[in-house]
This record gives structure tokens, C-alpha cells and sequence, in this order.
């Protein structure tokens, strides 16, 4: 089999929310293993991203444990679910992985193909809960005056 190689882009940063997101929300829909492909493939991009240099798809089936075919799955998985984008340059078998964020979990409700997927396998109150724990919270001020001082004060 010809060698095929690789190299990541990302089009945001990937938080921990984000990871909760994808660990809770899309496992039930794509699987375990496009999940750690994913999860390796923004590894590889930190570990790449000074000297930008392609590496060998196969790498990742050995880090995962799976052979080609899985590999190719699990990648084709992430893709369906527009958790990443691959472009090919097909003269030498080169790949560029564009990493995206995974959905909030608002956004991943308002997607009624995934959600649907997703609570085949889930309840409802697993997804509240990831829902609740990302959600931006903030503190009722009204009773409080902002006691800040300014930069020319200092």
C-alpha cells in the first residue's frame, strides 16, 4: 500500500468544553474510535505545529491500535459529522486534516440528525448535564456596586 501523509490545521481553538462535548455527546453517534481520533489528531497538531512536517497516516493506526481500514472509518466518522475536513492532494498522497470544534450542546440539540442519533443511545439527563456544565453562568450583580479602580487612578 502506497504511503499516505498528513498534517493538521485547526479553525479554533479546542477547549475542555468542547472536549466534554465531544466525549459525552458525539461518542453515542460516531464511536469510540473516530472520538480518539480526533482527541490524537489535535494532539499531533500540537505536536507538529513549529515545524509543520507531514506524517505518516499509518502513524495514527499504530498510536490507536487499528489496522487501515478502521483508521480510514473512523476518520470518514468525523467527517460525516463535521468534526473535521480532509483535503488531498492527489499527486503525491498528501492530506490536510482541518480540526473543528465540536458543537456546543445547544448547537448540537438544534442539529436534529445528531441529536436524534445521540439519544437513541443517551438520555436526556446525561445531556443536560453536559448541557448545564458548559453553559455560561454569571453572578447577580444587581445588589453590588463595582468598586474597580481605573488605570489613571494607579
Amino acid at each position: 500500500m502506497e504511503k499516505v501523509y498528513f498534517v493538521t490545521e485547526k479553525n479554533a481553538e479546542i477547549l475542555h468544553d468542547d472536549f466534554l462535548s465531544l466525549r459525552t455527546l458525539y461518542t453515542p453517534v460516531i464511536g469510540k474510535d473516530a472520538v480518539f481520533l480526533f482527541t490524537l489528531l489535535n494532539d499531533y497538531h500540537y505536536i507538529n505545529k513549529t515545524n509543520m512536517h507531514y506524517i505518516p497516516l499509518e502513524d495514527l493506526g499504530k498510536v490507536m491500535d487499528l489496522d487501515w481500514k478502521e483508521l480510514l472509518i473512523a476518520r470518514k466518522k468525523l467527517e460525516a459529522v463535521g468534526l473535521i475536513r480532509t483535503f488531498e492532494k492527489s499527486s503525491n498522497k498528501h492530506l490536510i486534516m482541518r480540526i473543528n470544534k465540536p458543537l456546543t450542546p445547544t448547537a448540537f440539540r438544534n442539529n436534529s440528525l445528531l441529536y436524534k442519533e445521540a439519544m437513541r443511545k443517551i438520555d436526556d439527563i446525561i445531556f443536560e448535564r453536559v448541557e448545564f456544565a458548559i453553559k455560561q453562568r454569571t453572578l447577580d450583580k444587581s445588589d453590588f456596586k463595582e468598586v474597580s479602580i481605573k488605570f489613571q487612578d494607579i
